[in-house]
């Protein structure tokens, strides 16, 4: 993923993302990553720049990253994440609206399932 790919991203958060702005590159994908934003929705790609996957957090983005290791096989490819960080205040119907809009968008690789757009 380019990172004019990931700013344009971070346009459908609207007033939801952080004030501090987008992060300013992908982070390498590892358990002893840095904690994070609480409230991010989160772009996976693999060492080609792929997007393979859209998620979201209200719970920490280290901590939702640590629960997909787990699964070994399914992330295996996990190379890099780019963060759209949001308000700590951003209730959960619009983390999920804006997961929806960058997975619309991003026409990620290996989702199961993006939360629906309204």
């Amino acid at each position: 993923m380019r990172a004019a790919c990931y700013l344009s991203a971070c346009e459908f958060a609207g007033r939801w993302l952080d004030p501090s702005g987008p992060a300013p590159g992908p982070v390498v994908i590892s358990r002893n990553m840095p904690p994070g934003p609480a409230c991010a929705v989160y772009i996976v790609c693999d060492w080609g720049g792929r997007v393979l996957y859209v998620g979201s957090t209200a719970a920490g983005v280290r901590n939702r990253l640590r629960q997909h290791l787990a699964d070994a096989d399914r992330t295996s490819a996990w190379a890099e994440l780019w963060i759209i960080p949001l308000r700590k205040d951003t209730p959960l119907a619009e983390i999920r609206r804006v997961e929806g809009l960058v997975g619309l968008a991003l026409c990620p690789l290996s989702n199961r399932a993006l939360p629906a757009v309204c």
